[in-house]
């Protein structure tokens, strides 16, 4: 199952409420790391439903049709987890619906979300933007001497925007006996064709970039052609340019996702490699940034965090208040209203959404294991301490 993000997804949930009187906003974590077996993910998911029953169903929050509605979207769900939910390649579910407005919206993420249920009259929608946000959307441009295609590649899926077209330009032709005399006008000719051929397509490249908000731009074709092509982008695009790789317009599309992919995971490493190093540079003496899970734990909970940067495979135990959403990995009690903490095996998705809620943007390290083995988490703050 593949991400379905577009890049007007969030307007397009925003509207659901306009006719709706409730909307269940229903986010999982069905990582298949942390859940091997099916059946491990389906505890979670009824613990889910059976807390948000007993909150509305057992309340005066709904009228009794309103009431049987959401219990047809609590069936709804639960259903398309247990029987319709394919886990490959994902690892994060959300799902909205309202049955009394004819509501169901599913999205697929690659990357893990807290779970959790949120019913009012307007989708939740924080989590998932603050998700969205983080992934950069490439463009790919696949070109040849004649041909171009062009493509939007974003969340691990690809869409054609522009489908095989072809300049006129002509191909070399036997000239017989005048051919050497006439050689250089014809080669001439036919590289002036090739030369408004490339412009041409780094004119509609330039129109997809910014219409739709693209952030780095991949290019495949012969090493001659792509190196003729990026001369004739607008310096903004050159600078764009995350990758390159080597193939035809006429490759298929699943070649052309794989390839992309390959050269966006470099960029990621390459951008990944740097956001560490200012990080660990920014923790010197009055610097602006914090190392190590139990300081950025500390910072988070007092507010002090502007960018959260975790590794995508953070998992600790510890103990949380739901009353002041106050975290640690030691205390037994919260020292803010003295309440027990409730202990928890995995509190990463309690971090997540803490963050989300003080507006933090997130970064999740992928490539870098000594990260994950050493810090785990780490944060830029909004002052220097």
């Amino acid at each position: 199952m593949a991400t379905n993000i577009k890049p007007d997804t969030i307007r397009q949930i925003l509207n659901l409420s306009a006719n709706a009187d409730y909307i269940v906003s229903f986010y999982l974590n069905v990582d298949g790391g942390k859940y091997p077996r099916k059946q491990e993910l389906e505890v979670d998911l009824k613990a889910l439903l059976r807390s948000a029953a007993k909150e509305w169903l057992g309340s005066d929050k709904l009228n009794r049709s309103q009431k049987k509605f959401l219990e047809t979207d609590f069936e709804k769900i639960s259903n398309f987890v247990q029987f319709e939910l394919d886990r490959r390649s994902i690892k994060g579910l959300v799902i909205f619906s309202s049955s009394g407005s004819d509501i169901w919206q599913v999205l697929t993420l690659p990357v893990t979300v807290p779970s959790f249920i949120k019913i009012g009259k307007e989708p939740y929608i924080k989590h998932l933007a603050a998700v969205i946000d983080q992934f950069k959307r490439y463009c790919t441009v696949v070109i040849d001497r004649k041909k171009a295609r062009i493509f939007s590649v974003y969340l691990g899926g690809i869409e054609e925007y522009l489908g095989f077209f072809e300049d006129d330009v002509p191909a070399k032709v036997k000239e017989g006996e005048w051919a050497n005399l006439r050689e250089k006008k014809i080669a001439n000719h036919i590289e002036d064709h090739v030369q408004r051929h490339l412009k041409n397509v780094a004119d509609k490249t330039k129109i997809f970039f910014k219409r739709e908000k693209c952030d780095r731009l991949i290019i495949g074709g012969r090493k001659d052609i792509v190196s003729k092509f990026i001369s004739l982008l607008q310096p903004f695009l050159r600078e764009c340019v995350s990758g390159e790789f080597l193939a035809q317009p006429a490759l298929p599309l699943s070649k052309i996702l794989e390839y992309s992919l390959d050269c966006e995971r470099e960029a990621e490493k390459r951008e990944e490699a740097v956001l560490l190093k200012k990080l660990i540079n920014s923790e010197k003496p009055e610097g602006a940034g914090v190392v190590g899970l139990e300081p950025t734990i500390e910072a988070l909970t007092t507010g002090q965090v502007q960018s959260l940067i975790i590794s995508d495979s953070l998992k600790f135990s510890g103990g949380v208040c739901r009353q002041c959403h106050f975290i640690s990995t030691y205390l037994e009690t919260c020292p803010v209203c003295g309440r027990q903490l409730e202990h928890h095996d995995d509190l990463a998705e309690e971090l997540i959404q803490q963050a989300i809620n003080n507006n933090c943007r997130l970064n999740y390290i992928k490539y870098n294991p000594e990260f994950a083995k050493k810090y785990q988490a780490g944060a830029f703050l909004r002052f220097a301490v």
